[in-house]
C-alpha cells in the first residue's frame, strides 16, 4: 500500500464499540446485485466516522448501514467474466434462503482500520476483518457450484480465497472496488481500542 497520503498522519487512538459483535438480523439488502452479506450494527461503525473526519480532517460520506460482504456483486454476476456469475448457476433466492440464518451467526474479528485510494481521488476507509466461517460459507458455494457445473455442463470459476472481508466505514468521493482491503491495509497510525459503548 502506498503510505504516501499517510505520511504526515498524527498518531491517533480510536475507539471501537463491541457493539460491532452484538447479533443483529439478516438484510436481504444489495438483494437485486446479488450479494450476500452479513449484517452489521451499524450505530458502533458510524461512531468511528467523527474520530475519522477529526484525524484527518476531512468529511466521510457513508451508506447509513454496515454489512460484511460474502458473496460479492461481480462475483455474483459475472460482472467481468465472459463465463457469467454464480447467478447462472444458484439464485440470490437459494443463498438468501440457504444462508440467511447462519450468516447472522458467523464469528469475525475487526483488526484494524484500512483504507484505500483510486487513482481518481477517492478514499475509502474501512474496518479489515478477519472470519474462518466468512470463507467456510464462500467453501460451500464453491463446492455447490462445482457439482451444478458438471450437471450442467456450464463452467462458473469461483475463487473462494479471493476475497477480503471489510466492513465499509466510510469514503470520500465514492468506495474503491476490485482492490485486495486486507491487512496490508491497515492504516500503521491508527491504534483501533475496543469500548463497551
Amino acid at each position: 500500500m502506498n503510505l504516501g497520503w499517510f505520511a504526515n498522519a498524527r498518531a491517533a487512538d480510536v475507539d471501537l464499540s463491541l457493539g460491532v459483535y452484538k447479533p443483529v438480523a439478516f438484510s436481504s439488502q444489495y438483494w437485486e446485485d446479488g450479494a450476500l452479506i452479513m449484517n452489521v450494527d451499524y450505530s458502533s461503525v458510524a461512531k468511528l466516522i467523527p474520530q475519522i473526519e477529526d484525524i484527518y480532517d476531512i468529511e466521510l460520506e457513508d451508506r447509513k448501514e454496515a454489512h460484511i460482504t460474502l458473496l460479492t456483486p461481480p462475483e455474483a454476476q459475472g460482472w467481468f467474466a465472459s463465463h457469467g456469475g454464480s447467478t447462472r448457476l444458484i439464485s440470490t433466492a437459494e443463498l438468501h434462503k440457504r444462508y440467511k440464518d447462519k450468516v447472522q451467526k458467523l464469528k469475525f474479528t475487526v483488526k484494524c482500520i484500512g483504507s484505500r485510494a483510486s487513482e481518481s481521488g477517492n478514499r475509502v476507509f474501512f474496518l479489515v476483518v478477519e472470519s474462518q466461517g466468512i470463507l467456510d460459507v464462500r467453501k460451500e458455494i464453491k463446492s455447490e457450484l462445482e457439482a451444478r457445473s458438471k450437471f450442467a455442463g456450464i463452467k462458473v470459476p469461483f475463487d473462494p480465497e479471493a476475497h477480503w472481508p471489510h466492513i465499509t466505514i466510510g469514503y470520500v468521493g465514492s468506495d474503491v472496488h476490485g482492490v485486495s482491503k486486507g491487512e496490508e491495509t491497515c492504516i500503521p497510525s491508527i491504534n483501533l481500542n475496543l469500548s463497551e459503548e
